[in-house]
């Protein structure tokens, strides 16, 4: 998901890395579960963020979204959409956070 979600700018984290010459590394989705990555990359449209932070998708907004889009969520989906949203958000942040500590290193370099 990171890979291929576009930026403000409109360029995935994928096309960068070619841009770079970095490798990214290939999603292999589990047999049967390719409707869960199309519905988390779609519901991922309306997450907040705070802070210059990505917040998780609230219990609300899922279930505004598959309302919206009439998809019928069952229990076992809804579980593994928001484990995908837990992870998605703590790998970003992460990440966020080291780039800005890289940055930080550099310009006390200087």
């Amino acid at each position: 998901m990171r890979y291929d979600s576009p930026d403000p700018n409109g360029e995935t984290r994928r096309q960068r890395n070619k841009r770079f010459g970095f490798d990214s590394p290939e999603v292999e989705i589990p047999r049967g579960g390719a409707h869960l990555f199309r519905w988390f990359r779609d519901a991922s449209t309306m997450r907040r963020w705070d802070s210059g932070y990505p917040a998780i998708i609230e219990p609300n907004n899922w279930l505004s979204w598959a309302q919206m889009m009439d998809i019928p969520v069952d229990v076992i989906e809804w579980r593994i959409l928001r484990q995908m949203d837990d992870t998605y958000v703590r790998h970003m942040i992460d990440e966020i956070k080291a780039n800005a500590e890289r940055l930080r290193e550099r310009e006390n370099a200087k």
